[in-house]
């Protein structure tokens, strides 16, 4: 006789399941229905090109595997084994119920005794995880999560739909199987735990069989109550979640949406509506893990900023203003998300470094919310913190945030014997200074460094001198994007006028801008960072490092030229070709560096609460002992340089560019 199980065993009334199964999908259905309809109320967003076999890979990789969740292994196990748990156990519920309605007897023999045993160790591990989850959320207390009603009624729900899953199994295990066929029951050892408990209890037939009736409807009712629960709880972001990764951006990582400034009456995220329905998606597909808060420079530092809650609080704008989106509600809502929900504050905190999303499991886009408010309080309320002013009228009649005359831009190209566009040279390159490059004292040594380099190299470049004027990314990133776009494309005109198609910067901010903004713009232009050049010219013998440097140093990658653009190995190879020196790396690197505090557009604005972040990541970089903080960003470079001098550390490490390092090498 082949193993085999009883169907709906002791239950002659289970055919009332499937019609109370419809009911409770129709509810559940619902539920999703009126999210839809909320996520209808946002503006429109055209992102769909990429192809459905990468969104399916992403999916995969992203809601299957789970890729960023097991970055961090405690909770990444945690939740494996509950949703894997929790699939294994839906499929097994799903193979049951055509074995027996459908006559297709799939669950015998070996296969049946595999997958009972399968089940059992998936609804262990599952019960084991739970009980962990609870003791990491009421025990242990990680700051980052908020223990809400709703996690505790999630976790609970799940818990007991799988013990009365076991306890049904044991009662009908300890009539069917055990006293007959106990070599099948072995191979389904949770609920054979059970059962003999049972029969150590010495429970009569008639009482296993009454227990088991009630246990298995029981059992019906919480799963059930789980699902029609789902869109009406947290429980909605395994579709939600799902749904936002597998719809995310291809777009170039470290843009930002254009804002149509022509045909929009309104501009930025003045209203929740005013969001995207994406963006409106990733509001729901947030689990308030709490990942991104414990990588945000500014929370770390006292900063009123925290990724985690601004989408929350945006999500609790939207359910407080849904009734009214929906036409539920006549009445006009006087509620305002910048105010009521969210505070300026937070907003003007940003460095959009881009940790919190790079670390999102879910994959939401916490910096395109927070400038989308920036642009609502720059462009219609003209609400901006004090010292943007002079930044900001800088960059419109001076072409950068300095202030400072052409005339007075063009000191630092003296006796360096230069070509320049103007003047009708032709070069392969355009050496894009910038504006820091070009002005700030500290930075022209950097320049002067690269120039030496790229000349000994015999990089053929030429510059732009007096027609070169901010790229506009400080605009962009503090809201400003009308005068991000005139900036951007008066470069562009330049650009097409000389026939630009190669750059070389020593600028992360101006490389990212050049090249994940500007071709939304109409121009696509062949954009490399000086790290990368140099790297280039080390690795073909275009350029020899014979001078050696004993000494230790250590890198400090820019979040715009890490996280933002994926380059992490170049400047690392440079300093690792220069004789006798040693690389040391900080606690925080690659794409868990901490932010100097620059980025964003904070380099023009004064960091008045909490501790300072670039004092932060210079303590964390002196702790490597080293000699020399490298770095490639000339907001680093400023940063740094100042933070030693603040936390007196000048006599104890230098602040040097890879450029400097490097021709001081030659």
């Amino acid at each position: 006789m082949q193993a085999s199980r009883v169907s709906y065993w002791n239950v002659d009334s289970h055919l009332l399941m499937y019609p109370l199964a419809l009911l409770v999908m129709l509810i559940c259905a619902f539920g999703f229905f009126k999210i839809m309809r909320i996520l209808k109320k946002g503006r429109p967003a055209g992102h769909f090109k990429a192809l459905i076999k990468n969104r399916l890979r992403e999916l995969l990789r992203g809601a299957l595997l789970q890729e960023r969740i097991l970055e961090e292994p405690f909770p990444a196990l945690i939740h494996f084994f509950i949703f894997w748990g929790f699939i294994a156990l839906y499929i097994g519920t799903c193979l049951e119920a055509i074995h027996a309605n459908w006559g297709i007897k799939i669950l015998e023999g070996s296969f049946y005794l595999v997958f009972s045993l399968t089940l059992d160790l998936a609804g262990l591990f599952a019960m084991a995880a739970i009980s962990l989850a609870m003791f990491r959320r009421y025990i242990l207390r990680p700051k980052r999560l908020e223990n809400k009603s709703d996690d505790f009624i999630t976790l609970i729900l799940i818990f007991m739909i799988l013990l009365t899953g076991f306890i049904v199994e044991g009662f009908r295990m300890a009539v069917t199987e055990l006293p007959v066929h106990p070599s099948w029951a072995v191979w389904s050892p949770v609920g054979l735990a059970f059962a003999n408990f049972y029969r150590h209890l010495s429970f009569s037939l008639p009482l296993q069989q009454e227990l088991h009736w009630y246990f298995w409807w029981f059992h019906m009712a919480l799963a059930f109550a789980f699902i029609a629960y789902i869109p009406y709880s947290k429980l909605k972001h395994i579709f939600t979640s799902s749904a936002n990764i597998a719809l995310q951006e291809f777009n170039r990582k470290g843009s930002l949406p254009d804002e149509d400034l022509e045909n929009s009456e309104s501009f930025g995220i003045t209203n929740i509506e005013d969001t995207n329905w994406k963006g409106l998606l990733e509001l729901y597909a947030c689990t308030e893990c709490g990942r991104c808060q414990d990588r945000c420079p500014a929370f770390a530092t006292g900063k009123p900023l925290n990724p985690k809650k601004i989408i929350t609080q945006m999500r609790g704008n939207l359910e407080d203003k849904k009734n009214h989106l929906l036409g539920l509600k006549k009445d006009e809502y006087s509620k305002f998300l910048i105010g009521d929900f969210i505070k300026e504050d937070e907003l003007w905190a940003c460095t959009t470094c881009g940790a919190c999303q790079e670390h999102c499991p879910v994959f939401i886009e916490h910096v395109k919310h927070i400038v989308g408010m920036r642009r609502s309080l720059v462009l219609m309320d003209s609400k901006f913190p004090n010292e943007l002013k002079n930044m900001f009228k800088g960059m419109e009649v001076n072409g950068n945030p300095w202030a400072v005359g052409v005339e007075k831009r063009t000191e630092w190209m003296k006796d360096l014997e230069l070509k320049t566009f103007s003047e009708g040279a032709k070069a392969e390159y355009l050496l894009w200074v910038g504006c820091a490059g070009s002005i700030d004292s500290r930075a022209l040594s950097v320049t002067n460094a690269l120039i030496k380099v790229l000349k000994a190299a015999k990089v053929d470049f030429a510059v732009l001198a007096g027609e070169e004027r901010c790229c506009g990314e400080a605009a962009k990133r503090l809201g400003n994007e009308y005068l991000y776009q005139t900036l951007a494309d008066a470069n562009i005109e330049i650009f097409k006028k000389y026939g630009i198609k190669k750059i070389i910067t020593p600028c992360p901010h101006c490389f990212n801008t050049f090249k994940n903004e500007y071709p939304s713009r109409g121009y696509e232009v062949e954009v490399r960072h000086h790290t990368e050049i140099l790297d280039e010219l080390l690795q073909k013998g275009a350029l020899k490092v014979s001078k050696g440097i004993d000494t230790r140093m250590a890198y400090h990658d820019s979040c715009y030229l890490g996280r933002h653009n994926g380059i992490y190995g170049q400047p690392r190879k440079i300093l690792e070709t220069i004789p006798q020196a040693r690389l040391t790396e900080a606690g925080r690197k690659k794409s868990e560096s901490f932010c100097c505090g620059a980025g964003g557009g904070r380099m023009w604005m004064e960091e008045k609460l909490g501790t300072r972040i670039n004092h932060a990541r210079t303590r964390e970089l002196l702790d490597t002992k080293a000699d020399i903080i490298a770095t490639a960003c000339p907001y680093c470079l400023t940063m740094f340089t100042d933070g030693v001098k603040d936390i007196d550390a000048e006599s104890k490490v230098q602040v040097k560019d890879i450029a400097e390092i490097i021709a001081n090498a030659l």
